[in-house]
């Protein structure tokens, strides 16, 4: 199984920052689902 991998960045209230990936299937290409993911953690 192939996974892309969003490297992502989001800055905190407290004006930390959070990084983390989004992990998904290659074949998973929907943009937006995939900022949706990441908005829900």
């Amino acid at each position: 199984m192939e996974i892309s991998v969003y490297d992502t960045v989001f800055k905190k209230e407290d004006g930390t920052l959070l990084k983390f990936d989004i992990l998904v299937p290659s074949s998973f290409t929907d943009l937006e689902k995939i900022y949706e993911f990441g908005n829900s953690f």
